[in-house]
């Protein structure tokens, strides 16, 4: 019995995986499989879906590349600006405990969100990374926050 996995299986398999994601709400993404590339299409609300999916399907055995087509269609009748999608991140950011929110600053035009600043770890420039992708009708980030590690001096380390 062979162990490659046909197109078939592979398609069964992400679009079980995706179903069962819980970081993605919508399951009517359509995949295709063909020679072990996987390509998904269809809408999703958010940004954080469209990659959510993407590594449902990466994650499954057999696949060799991906093709991702999803687009990002918000909530019919409801289109958030610029100053709204702003507002919302700096809301996230600031109630988000790994994120010196105090130190990032946050534009947005045209949907695309850009973070400026400074963190101390590689972790906080994540989780505020993370955040704008969370937030409806974000299209895209560039995350340019800089990582700045604290200084640590002698002093500062007890020895036991």
């Amino acid at each position: 019995m062979s162990s490659v996995k046909s197109d078939l299986q592979i398609q069964d398999d992400v679009r079980d995986e995706i179903a069962w994601d819980p970081e993605v709400s919508i399951t009517d993404i359509g995949v295709t499989v063909r020679d072990g590339v996987v390509t998904l299409r269809g809408a999703v609300v958010l940004a954080s879906e469209k990659w959510a999916a993407e590594r449902d399907a990466l994650r499954i055995i057999g696949v060799r590349g991906l093709t991702n087509e999803l687009t990002i269609e918000p909530v019919r009748g409801r289109r958030y600006a610029d100053a709204d999608i702003a507002r919302h991140l700096a809301d996230a950011l600031l109630f988000d405990s790994s994120v010196p929110s105090e130190r990032i600053q946050v534009s947005v035009e045209d949907g695309w969100v850009t973070l400026r600043g400074t963190a101390d770890w590689y972790y906080q420039r994540s989780a505020a990374e993370a955040d704008a992708w969370r937030v409806v009708d974000v299209k895209g980030v560039d995350n340019d926050i800089t990582i700045v590690q604290p200084h640590v001096s002698a002093s500062d380390i007890e020895t036991g």
